[in-house]
């Protein structure tokens, strides 16, 4: 005979541990590699914008890594209102045609960002660009380093003014 409440124990268990493990099964897509046609995505690619006296910013930050992550680095700033995000090294979940995927997050709190390659990598004046979510952004060399440690949103971030 079960002593009271021990069964309503074990039902309390029960249920916590199928909970625990629904969600920790939840929402990890699994990562896929750069197709080996857009390997040129590889490296740093930076924009740079800053007009009205340096009062308004619009810079963006790629980093194709070679073991098929993604850094993604936004600012966006201008009087009254300040934006910043920044997704260090996530897995693409998604490359076709023009979609890119990556997934940010961890377990059950995880989600998705999704993006949009409006021009491959194309060669202008001796740089390369490549056009992501209507952002041109100029493809770094070896040598040069970001500028995204001096933006205004990496000192007071996610601030309004």
């Amino acid at each position: 005979m079960l002593k009271k409440g021990t069964f309503v124990k074990i039902i309390k268990h029960s249920i916590m541990l199928t909970t625990i493990l629904a969600i920790s099964a939840c929402g990890k897509d699994e990562p896929i590699k750069l197709p080996v046609e857009h390997k040129n995505l590889y490296g740093v690619w930076e924009k740079t914008v800053s007009s009205d006296n340096g009062l308004s910013v619009d810079n963006a930050l790629f980093v194709f890594h070679e073991d098929d992550t993604v850094t993604y680095i936004r600012c966006f700033k201008k009087p009254g209102k300040s934006f910043s995000q920044s997704l260090p090294n996530f897995d693409i979940t998604k490359f076709e045609k023009s979609d890119l995927q990556i997934q940010v997050g961890w377990g059950p709190f995880s989600w998705t960002e999704d993006f949009v390659i409006n021009k491959f990598p194309y060669t202008e004046q001796n740089q390369m660009y490549v056009e992501i979510d209507e952002h041109r952004l100029r493809k770094l060399k070896s040598n040069e380093n970001s500028s995204y440690q001096t933006w205004p949103c990496s000192q007071d971030k996610d601030k309004d003014d």
